[in-house]
Formats: structure tokens, C-alpha cells, sequence
């Protein structure tokens, strides 16, 4: 069960005569994570900005919750700076990655210990890309008549049954790397009409994304905390035994524990083990450790969550 099932039911009891006072908690609750791109110019700021639109990710100029920081190749001194002058957590976008074959290992860690943040390598051209019939077309005939790849400019200027303005616009839509890639992917046997889903998938987009909602985690663990701690005021307020029952009841307790469960999977934490019982005596133990407080008390929801989801 999910935060979202939690909202679910509190959005079902306040449309049933349930206190006026849950709409606020149910709207921030539901208040989607909002990220920004920021870079130096050049970078592909925009590109990536609808590439992440496009994979269901809030994005906006002002008031994010998580910055993207999006370089290309490597992190300059400035890209460092505004790293640094963040006001929440950065992931960076290493985009354009497609051009870096197979150096694109050491970039990432190259960029990771230079900004101290995660860094996800990502292609903002092929996130948006979509091959209309006249591109498959010609990505079809690329596959069975070879051009020369070596680059940009010879894949334009050689002999081709397939014009040169549509190789162009080729290259304006998926690049020289994307292009090669959807060749090859038709010589597999892919079909023409698949394309655009697999430089989508090869851009790397929704890795990006989950990235995102992994910075992110923390803050949605406390605005679920936060709710908790005025729901349960709102409970002793007006005493609605519904109110209470839905606080103590399985949803709550497990939109809890998988809140606090993302919390530490983004920190790369190992959440288990599977069998309820001991995955609660793991973290109940980790609560009472040396750790912050932010992990004392995802540990005990873990715990507490876990509890709740064995058969006793």
C-alpha cells in the first residue's frame, strides 16, 4: 500500500460528511514533487525540461522541491557553484550521453565525486524524439542500404536513395547515435512502428525520473509525518471514530513504512529482509541505533509496518 491509497480513503471519508479540516491535509498530501533544470547554456535545458514533462514529472521555474542539474560531458567550476548554491537535494542529468559511448562509466564518476551528487546519464533528444512515417521510412531503408555514420556530416553528403533533407531531419530528431541505434533495431527485426518507444527507453528518461523521486523522498516522508501529526490532532479535536480507525488502520500504517522504506532505499539501503518478522526485528533494532532522526524514525515505521503485514 502507498501514500496514494492513504489519500484515497482520507479523500473518501471527507466526501462522506467527514471534518472540513482533511482538505488541506489531502491536498498537501497530493501537492506533486516539482523539480527544476538548471545549467549553463548550451546544455540542453528546455530539451531535457520536456523530456521529463512528457515522462509525468512536475516541472517548473520556481519553487522546486529537487534542482536537476543538467551538464554535458563533464562538471564545470559553475556547474560546482550552483550545485552548491541549491536550496534541496540535486540530481544531475549527465545528458547527451548517447555521444559519449562507451566513456559514459567514467563520466558519471567522474561528475559523482565532483558534485558529491547522483548523477544519471540521459539523452534529452531521444526522450522527445518521435519518428514520423517519413523518418521510419527512411530508418527502414537506412537498414537494408547502409550510409556512412562515421558522422553527421558524411551521413548527410553521401550518395543515398534516402534525400539528404530527410537524413537531416533525421539527425534534428534523433541525432547521429539515436539514428544508428534505431538502424540497428530494425536489422534485429523491430518493427518501424516501435521505434519511437525504443529511443525513449534508450534515452534514459525514466531513470532520470526515479531519480528525481528519490531525491525527493525525504521531503514526501515528512509531509506524511506531517499529515499524521495534524490528523491525529484533528482526531482528538472532534472525535470522529472514523477518523481514529483510519489512523490506525493497515493503510496508514503501511503508507507509512513504504515512505519510510523509499527514504532508505534512496540513501542505498537494502529495506528488508521479506519475511515480515524479521524485517521488523532488523529495523527496529536499526531505530535504536546510532543513526539521525530521520532514520530512527523510518526504522520504526519499517518495524511497525512490517509487523502489521504478517499473519500472527
Amino acid at each position: 500500500m502507498s501514500v496514494d491509497e492513504f489519500v484515497s480513503e482520507l479523500s473518501a471519508l471527507a466526501e462522506a460528511a467527514g471534518p472540513r479540516e482533511l482538505r488541506p491535509v489531502i491536498d498537501a498530501l497530493s501537492r506533486p514533487i516539482r523539480c527544476r533544470t538548471v545549467g549553463r547554456p548550451g546544455v540542453g535545458l528546455r530539451t531535457l525540461a520536456t523530456g521529463l514533462r512528457a515522462a509525468g514529472v512536475t516541472v517548473v521555474d520556481t519553487g522546486a522541491d529537487v534542482e536537476v542539474l543538467v551538464i554535458a560531458e563533464t562538471a564545470k567550476p559553475e556547474d560546482c557553484r550552483i550545485a552548491v548554491a541549491a536550496d534541496g537535494p540535486v540530481v544531475v542529468a549527465l545528458n547527451k550521453a548517447d555521444l559519449l559511448g562507451a566513456a559514459v562509466p567514467g563520466h558519471v564518476e567522474l561528475v559523482r565525486r565532483i558534485t558529491g551528487a547522483p548523477v544519471i546519464p540521459v539523452s534529452g533528444l531521444l526522450a522527445i524524439a518521435t519518428l514520423d512515417d517519413e523518418l521510419v521510412a527512411a530508418i527502414g531503408a537506412l537498414a537494408t542500404e547502409p550510409a556512412d555514420l562515421s558522422s553527421t556530416d558524411a551521413f548527410c553528403a553521401a550518395a543515398h536513395s534516402v534525400a539528404a533533407a530527410t537524413r537531416a531531419r533525421l539527425l534534428e530528431v534523433a541525432d547521429l547515435a539515436g539514428t544508428a541505434r534505431a538502424i540497428t533495431a530494425v536489422r534485429a527485426g523491430a518493427d518501424g512502428r516501435a521505434l519511437t518507444a525504443l529511443l525513449r527507453r534508450a534515452s534514459n528518461i525514466d531513470a532520470l525520473s526515479a531519480a528525481v523521486r528519490g531525491a525527493a523522498a525525504p521531503l514526501r516522508y515528512r509531509r506524511l509525518c506531517e499529515a499524521m501529526t495534524r490528523l491525529r490532532a484533528l482526531a482528538a479535536g472532534t472525535a470522529d471514530p472514523r477518523l481514529d480507525a483510519m489512523l490506525a488502520g493497515d493503510t496508514a500504517v503501511r503508507a507509512a513504512m513504504v515512505a519510510a522504506a523509499e527514504v532508505l532505499g534512496a540513501d542505498g539501503m537494502d529495506t528488508g529482509p521479506d519475511d515480515p518478522l524479521r524485517r521488523a526485528v532488523r529495523w527496529q533494532s536499526y531505530s535504536r541505533g546510532p543513526v539521525n532522526a530521520l532514520h530512527r524514525r523510518c526504522g520504526a515505521d519499517i518495524a511497525r509496518g512490517a509487523l502489521r503485514s504478517g499473519v500472527w
